[in-house]
């Protein structure tokens, strides 16, 4: 009888293969530990790490652009920012990260007025005056001011056939220069008009008008010449008194031997032929925005903004501020208010740049521009400042500025808001939602409403009132800053 023989009679063939199989399985059991426990931790861990270094270096960017505005600085000052996070070798590549500068990307236009209405408050009387004259050397009025003369202006404009013989023009009281008419606004002073030169002929016609806006003055208009000329007042000086709100225009028309002074502050608008004032708007823009872009990967990806002067954070759709703009804002009286803003404007190249690593930044002062509102600019005490901010985080800059003001008794707020994305909403306290507003500047509107790319939303006008406007309002301070990028220098881990 034959018996079965064995393959084989070593069994440590089998043993080995058994190990082997179990220390793979061990092996596979701590990568995917690693995998599983350790590198979600550690990446975590360093995104999370990342992001404070983040906000710690722009805040350093947001400290040193306040000393450089402060100091007048024209030589740069260095600011490092690293962008992306180390990852975890060989299994977790790093986070990449991205900057970007454009100084169009963030707008935000300041305007107030700084003239005259169009439509001229009523002053107190019509009044029609007879004048005589003769033949003179030099012919013309004599005004003058009292008592406020440090808030009082004055223009004046004329035509009629005035040429070498015959020029037309006024001569501040303060000066010595003759002003060809028409003049621009003149802080006020003893002032005179003269129509002729030495020896020259009379002018058959001509008209002098002559806009007046003072705050409780008296304003005295006499007759200048060596005998009884075209602009001698037969009933003596006239007087009058202007109320520090009311402007009131005055237009002198005379003929050879006669003429009339008529009030014209009773009108809605300026008669056929005045001069249109209207308000006049001055602009101040703060420009430039500097982002960095973080996509992370364990986190929510997140954005770190540097607009104005203030430092945004954005995620998931939604913005607002980590350190905002120095905004300052106090009921200085009962019934006043005031608000400061320091703000500022990034100028320089368009620039973007992707990796990881660090990048450096160069900044330095260029200029600034710093306007007290509520004070006196031009003609008007300015009591309203109009702001209109183009930004793809205007929530951020509407919620940080209304909680800036929200203390303020005095001032009263029109935000007239509109946001323009994904839906349109406003929040000026209509029904429905709100057209969609064109760019500043002009230009096509942005897409609105329904689905679809927001790329910006427009944030204006949002103005700001006192209620007394003896008292100061804003003050407002940009700074321009210069700024370079330098070379991103990636890191490989």
């Amino acid at each position: 009888m034959v018996g079965i023989k064995r393959i084989s009679g070593n069994r440590e063939g089998v043993a080995g293969a058994i190990a082997t199989i179990f220390i793979l399985l061990i092996v596979i059991s701590f990568i995917n530990l690693y995998l599983v426990g350790y590198v979600p931790v550690y990446m975590k861990s360093q995104e999370y790490s990342h992001m404070q270094e983040l906000y710690g270096q722009f805040s350093s960017l947001q400290i040193q652009s306040y000393n450089l505005e402060s100091g007048k600085w024209h030589y740069p000052l260095t600011t490092t920012l690293v962008l992306g996070t180390q990852g975890a070798a060989p299994f977790a590549s790093p986070t990449q990260g991205q900057l970007s500068f454009s100084p169009s990307a963030f707008s935000m236009s300041i305007s107030y007025p700084l003239g005259l209405p169009l439509a001229m408050p009523t002053c107190q009387h019509d009044f029609y005056e007879n004048f005589t004259g003769t033949s003179s050397n030099k012919v013309g009025i004599h005004a003058t001011f009292s008592p406020d003369k440090n808030n009082s202006f004055y223009s004046v404009q004329g035509s009629g056939p005035a040429n070498s013989e015959n020029p037309i023009y006024y001569v501040p009281q303060n000066s010595s220069v003759c002003y060809i008419i028409n003049s621009s606004w003149v802080q006020s002073d003893d002032f005179d008009v003269f129509v002729g030169g030495n020896g020259g002929p009379v002018l058959n016609n001509f008209t002098l008008m002559v806009f007046l806006y003072g705050n409780n003055d008296i304003i005295d208009f006499t007759g200048q010449g060596s005998n009884q000329t075209i602009w001698y007042v037969s009933y003596g000086a006239y007087n009058q008194v202007f109320d520090g709100n009311n402007p009131c225009g005055f237009q002198f028309n005379g003929k050879n031997d006669k003429g009339y002074i008529q009030d014209y502050g009773a009108h809605d608008t300026a008669p056929f032929g005045w001069p249109q004032f209207q308000t006049v708007e001055q602009y101040d823009t703060v420009s430039g925005s500097l982002a960095a872009q973080v996509s992370n990967r364990y986190y929510t990806p997140q954005s770190v903004i540097y607009q104005g002067g203030g430092i945004i954070l954005a995620q998931g759709g939604q913005s607002y501020f980590l350190n905002g703009p120095e905004i300052k804002a106090v009921n200085s009286s009962s019934s006043g208010a005031s608000v400061t803003l320091n703000l500022v404007s990034l100028i320089g190249q368009n620039f973007s740049a992707a990796g990881n690593g660090p990048v450096s930044l160069s900044t330095s002062y260029f200029s600034n521009n710093s306007v007290v509102v509520g004070q006196y600019r031009g003609l008007n005490r300015i009591n309203v400042l109009d702001l209109t901010i183009r930004s793809d985080y205007a929530l951020a800059w509407a919620s940080y500025l209304q909680h800036s003001l929200s203390s303020l008794q005095n001032v009263t707020e029109d935000p007239g808001i509109a946001f323009v994305g994904n839906g349109c909403i406003d929040m000026s306290g209509g029904g429905g939602p709100a057209p969609n507003p064109p760019p500043p500047g002009g230009g096509p509107s942005p897409p609105g409403g329904g689905s679809g790319g927001m790329h910006y939303v427009t944030w204006g006008a949002y103005s700001l009132t006192v209620s007394n406007n003896t008292v100061e309002l804003t003050l407002f301070n940009i700074a321009f800053l210069s700024l370079e990028v330098g070379t991103l220098q990636t890191s490989v881990y």
